[in-house]
């Protein structure tokens, strides 16, 4: 069972004392479905093993370079729900690659040099009781660049509900390099 203090009522279900003090019902297998599955240090509740994100309006940028790179969504690997699980305390995480396409040139017009695989890691972290934070940045031949950054407040510490993020990176500001500016993400509870 996942928490300890329960009582068994049943052969079918158990019912349970929570670490905050409040009852919780499991079933037969001792898995509690009236929680979300993992305890935060910040967490009233307990919070899901498994987010998913999908991005909305999210627009590419091309980082200049003596080589210019711009990734390329074409498969809409950013339109489908990407799974971010749980790794620590009240952080989730996920992988995903996406192909950057290589120019002769700087500004992401001249002749295709390569198409090759990027990856794009996205982080989602529960900073307190209600705010959040979701990062995504990915490799590029120069090193590590962002992709979406946002801090939202005034979330419930409850896990059921989506959780909507607008992306802080608005767009090019030198010297920064970034993969991708704008638009919105939403993490939902898989």
């Amino acid at each position: 069972m996942a928490v300890a203090g329960k009582i068994v009522l049943t052969d079918s279900g158990k019912r349970g004392l929570r670490t905050t003090g409040k009852t919780a019902v499991f079933n037969s297998n001792g898995e509690c479905i009236e929680c979300c599955g993992v305890v935060c240090e910040y967490c009233e509740s307990l919070a899901p093993k498994v987010y998913e994100v999908v991005f909305s309006d999210l627009l590419f940028w091309c980082l200049p370079g003596e080589w210019s790179e711009k990734l390329v969504d074409n498969e809409g690997i950013f339109d489908a729900p990407i799974t971010l699980t749980h790794s620590e305390y009240c952080v989730w995480l996920g992988e995903v690659e996406i192909p950057a396409v290589v120019f002769n040139n700087r500004t992401c017009d001249g002749v295709v040099q390569s198409s090759t695989p990027r990856t794009i890691s996205l982080h989602l972290e529960k900073l307190s009781d209600t705010s959040w934070l979701l990062s995504v940045y990915g490799s590029s031949f120069s090193g590590s660049r962002g992709l979406f950054l946002s801090t939202i407040t005034g979330q419930p510490a409850s896990c059921h509900g989506d959780l909507v993020f607008t992306n802080e990176i608005l767009g090019y500001v030198p010297p920064d390099l970034i993969y991708a500016y704008g638009g919105t993400a939403t993490v939902s509870e898989a």
